[in-house]
């Protein structure tokens, strides 16, 4: 049977089993109320679009499903209420660091108001699934900036958002949580809550006017590396056919499975369940709290991306090659084209990683802190760093050491990413923000790293509000991100054209007060030495 009969069956039956219990319970439904696999949601009305709020999308990992795969949601009798979010995640740093919960797999849904089901599939609108960003570690889809009705409107598109697990709820990896699984494998949690995530949108958007199969995946910072995990993984292919890529770490670490083992022990012994019988009960019975503080940093408080001997887990210390999730690093996937064959939008800002070292500036902006930094970081490399990035000031040390860290994890792996992609046939759109937010309180901040997301979503930072030359920027960005969710182009008669990038020529847009094309993308950021340096 073909995979599109396949899916038409799928809806038609989950359809006949929610109507089912809906009959049985004898409730009535509403314009706002739509059918999923599991039962009827009702959400409610915003302006011109539809809002549903904390749908489950698997079991809560609580309990004995915490450190194990999403679990397949149990249906439910009558009309379930879909007008709140649901929990943040367990949150690891970040402004809610220690809070949120473990019963947090949820996802929203903003969709264009169509007052009832659409019949005619020719009417389904493009879908466009959101992963927030927080460094795997803290974050949520809750946030206010990530309000999806004015991208919904402006574009005519369903947006979904979603939590995953984060932190070492997500990512820990250890042989005694291994040996439980067929496959035996552990540490990618997160990233499949994301993929189930993903399922449940190709199987229940039609019900809200989405198309499945047309489904863009976009994400910014973790929520973009997470993106490029996606293009690799063979268990998300078919699942999506666009990716948007938004400041994402892309080329980080990867390990192997237990390389990640050993890496996680050490929550084991923070947790006291090093000599128990049974490790994985001993862990799953552990406080959250308790989790979370055997986590936390207790050494030398260090920004990130200055490295330090913390045996904490996070991004930086690399995501494992599980084996189920993962099969090879994404920079070998990449290398060899096995990735999804689906078109890509990537971009970066100018001045990533001043967010992460402008709260350190009077620790960093000191004499002998410069080449400090760049010893923890490069080791004996050091030297040939600072012969590209001279300090001649030791007051200019923070925005240094940020063009260094920024054009070394961000900038210049986008380039990288985006040159691999469009060798191998992709088609590719690179872009490079370059407009500041026009009333930060703090001109230094520049073209700072999650800015892009108030131009994406057409809502006020929470540094800044959104002023009336981003507002204008704004309007094309969200023409130029539904466009491509649409076609696979982001343009249109609406905007200045983007060309295609290949890595010969160079060609991106840069986006800023005006909207022009340009070459050789990766020049500020002296991409060309971090190719060599990094051998990318």
């Amino acid at each position: 049977m073909k995979p599109e009969i396949l899916t038409v069956v799928f809806c038609v039956l989950s359809l006949a089993t929610a109507n089912a219990a809906l009959a049985e319970a004898q409730v009535d439904v509403s314009d706002r109320s739509r059918p999923t696999g599991q039962g009827w949601i009702e959400g409610y009305r915003d302006g011109d679009t539809l809002v549903f709020k904390g749908i489950p999308y698997a079991r809560p990992p609580v309990g004995e499903l915490r450190w194990r795969p999403p679990a397949t949601v149990p249906a439910w009798n009558g009309l379930r209420q879909t007008t709140a979010f649901g929990p943040k995640c367990s949150q690891q740093g970040g402004a809610f660091n220690g809070q949120g919960e473990e019963d947090c797999l949820y996802l929203n849904v903003w969709a264009p108001d169509t007052k009832s089901v659409p019949a005619d599939e020719t009417a389904r609108r493009p879908v466009m699934l959101w992963i927030h960003g927080g460094g795997l570690l803290f974050g949520s889809s809750t946030n206010a900036i990530f309000n999806s009705r004015k991208l919904a409107e402006a574009g005519n598109v369903v947006i979904v958002s979603f939590n995953y697990r984060l932190g070492v709820f997500g990512f820990l990896g250890l042989r005694e949580l291994s040996v439980e699984s067929q496959p035996q494998s552990s540490g990618a949690y997160g990233l499949l809550d994301q993929n189930a995530a993903l399922k449940w949108v190709h199987d229940n958007i039609a019900a809200f006017g989405g198309d499945p199969d047309n489904i863009t995946l976009f994400g910014e910072s973790a929520g973009a590396t997470s993106v490029c995990m996606h293009l690799a993984a063979p268990i998300s292919r078919g699942l999506f056919q666009r990716a948007i890529i938004q400041s994402g770490p892309c080329l980080i670490n990867q390990v192997s499975l237990e390389e990640h083992e050993r890496r996680s022990r050490f929550i084991v012994d923070a947790l006291g369940c090093t000599d128990s019988n049974d490790v994985s009960a001993c862990l799953r019975a552990a406080d959250v709290h308790d989790v979370i503080e055997a986590n936390r940093d207790k050494t030398t408080g260090l920004p990130p991306g200055l490295n330090d001997e913390s045996p904490t887990w996070s991004i930086e210390k690399g995501l494992p090659v599980d084996g189920v999730f993962m099969l090879k690093p994404f920079v070998q996937a990449i290398r060899e084209g096995d990735v999804a064959e689906v078109p890509v939008m990537i971009g970066s800002v100018a001045d990533e990683w001043y967010t992460f070292l402008n709260s350190s500036r009077d620790q960093l902006n000191k004499p002998g802190q410069y080449q400090l930094a760049l010893s923890r970081r490069y080791g004996d490399r050091a030297a040939a760093v600072s012969s590209v990035y001279a300090l001649e000031n030791p007051d200019d040390t923070t925005a240094v050491l940020a063009a260094v860290v920024g054009a070394d994890l961000i900038n210049c792996p986008t380039e990288v990413v985006a040159g691999k992609l469009a060798d191998h046939g992709r088609h590719i759109y690179l872009y490079s923000l370059q407009k500041k937010l026009d009333h930060l309180p703090e001109p230094l901040w520049g073209v700072f790293h999650t800015s892009d997301l108030a131009f994406v979503f057409g809502n006020d930072h929470w540094l800044a509000p959104l002023g009336e030359k981003d507002k204008l920027l704004s309007a094309k960005m969200m023409t130029y991100w539904t466009n491509f969710a649409k076609t696979g182009s982001p343009n249109s008669s609406d905007a200045p054209e983007w060309p295609r990038y290949d890595s010969s020529a160079g060609r991106y847009l840069r986006l800023d007060e005006t909207v022009s094309a340009d070459v050789n993308a990766g020049a500020e950021n002296k991409c060309a030495f971090w190719k060599k340096f990094r051998e990318w």
